[in-house]
């Protein structure tokens, strides 16, 4: 088997109906499985699954687990030789399973690879980083301040028409080698969401592996449809933050990183108070307040 694709659903049923769709459509160059572990939905995916799609190894968890541990159930059960992670708000614009799997077959330094993603309307959507964040990533945070045409443009889409070196491609469609996650482990529990293939993918690089963006394959992608149904991402975001940041650059880098975004939230929250946006300012001061209680539940762990 070559690929191994893992959807992870959280009640979004008929999006994932359309990305199977997809797959059955486009995947021809090489020979795959499919496995959908399904987070709890609890929206009729089941019985989608066994009356449209028997062929798919269907895994029903009894609660919401969250991103990563839910891929890690499914990558228990893979025998693909590379493992697909794709989203379940996605749809395949071309075969891009074979293009990526391709890609890996005749790069051997290459880890994890990923296509561009696009929106359902053709605009291009975030798709990579080219640098890992780090305890000063949200110093450019501050350019917000500046006029939107002195601001820093930020360049997450691979326009190269070339494969071009990142840091990390978004966990939304994720390439990954069997045999690196058998070296490096699978995703870390503690993350429920977000940052979770950020820290996979640094510690593939730190074994010596490249990631590596391929345009070729290309995949829309209803970024958030999956969020709308979760409660209170805001906090899984900024714990996730944390805890990416205290794993992977001490203490102390936690420290600076809580008083950079501490400082921004501030600024902003002055801000719109002058400028008597009062909607905006709530929406900061919650995001403080959670970032807040995030940071002390981050040093209360260590």
């Amino acid at each position: 088997m070559k690929v191994s694709i893992i959807i992870v659903n959280y009640k979004t049923k008929d999006l994932l109906n359309v990305a199977l769709e997809s797959i059955k459509h486009f995947v021809t160059g090489c020979t795959y499985e499919i496995i959908v572990v399904d987070n709890a939905s609890a929206d009729g995916t089941a019985e989608m699954m066994e009356r449209l799609f028997p062929e798919v190894l269907y895994l029903q968890l009894s609660e919401n687990i969250g991103f990563g541990r839910a891929n890690n159930e499914g990558i228990k059960l893979a025998s693909g030789e590379y493992i697909f992670l794709l989203n379940s708000d996605t749809k395949l614009l071309n075969d891009a399973v074979s293009i990526l799997a391709n890609y890996l077959d005749d790069h051997r330094i290459c880890g994890v690879c990923g296509g561009n993603l696009v929106d359902f309307e053709g605009d291009c959507l975030h798709s990579f980083e080219k640098a890992f964040p780090n305890p000063l990533t949200d110093i450019r945070r501050f350019s917000e301040f500046l006029p939107r045409q002195l601001r820093p443009r930020q360049r997450d889409y691979n326009d190269t028409h070339k494969p071009m070196k990142v840091a990390y491609v978004t966990g939304a469609d994720m390439m990954i080698r069997a045999c690196v996650l058998r070296e490096v482990g699978v995703f870390d529990p503690v993350f429920f969401m977000y940052y979770e293939e950020t820290d996979l993918s640094l510690r593939i690089t730190r074994v010596g592996y490249e990631i590596v963006s391929v345009p070729e394959a290309r995949i829309a992608h209803l970024k958030g449809a999956s969020l709308a149904n979760l409660m209170n991402s805001s906090e899984h975001y900024y714990k996730s933050k944390y805890y990416y940041i205290r794993k992977n650059f001490s203490m102390y880098g936690l420290w600076i990183a809580h008083l950079i975004f501490s400082l921004f939230c501030l600024l902003k929250i002055a801000l719109y108070a002058l400028l008597r946006k009062q909607s905006s300012k709530g929406v900061m001061s919650r995001n403080f307040k959670i970032s807040q209680a995030a940071f002390g539940l981050c040093l209360k762990n260590q």
